[in-house]
Order: C-alpha cells, then structure tokens, then sequence
C-alpha cells in the first residue's frame, strides 16, 4: 500500500509492504517506492515507461 506522489507530504508518507518471500518483498517494496514517488503503472494516467 503506497500513496502516490505523497513522499513529502506529513501524513501519507508511507508505504506498507508485507509478504513472506524475500524477493516478493523487495521486488513490491521497489514498486510502492515508486509509486511514492509519483511514478504511475505503465499505460495509466501520464506514464511513460
């Protein structure tokens, strides 16, 4: 669970990853990181990737 675009704001930054398999865990964990950063899914909104 990420806010997107929230990694400054007071109350919403944060980002909660739980999950039993390592890789699973960072692998998700690098993924709400970048939604915390604004980034967006590909095909969504304004992404590029």
């Amino acid at each position: 669970l990420s806010y997107p675009g929230l990694v400054c704001d007071k109350l919403y930054k944060v980002s909660v990853v739980e999950t039993r398999d390592y890789f699973f865990t960072m692998s998700t964990a690098a993924h709400e990181l970048g939604h915390n950063l604004g980034a967006e899914h590909d095909g969504e909104g304004n992404a590029t990737a």
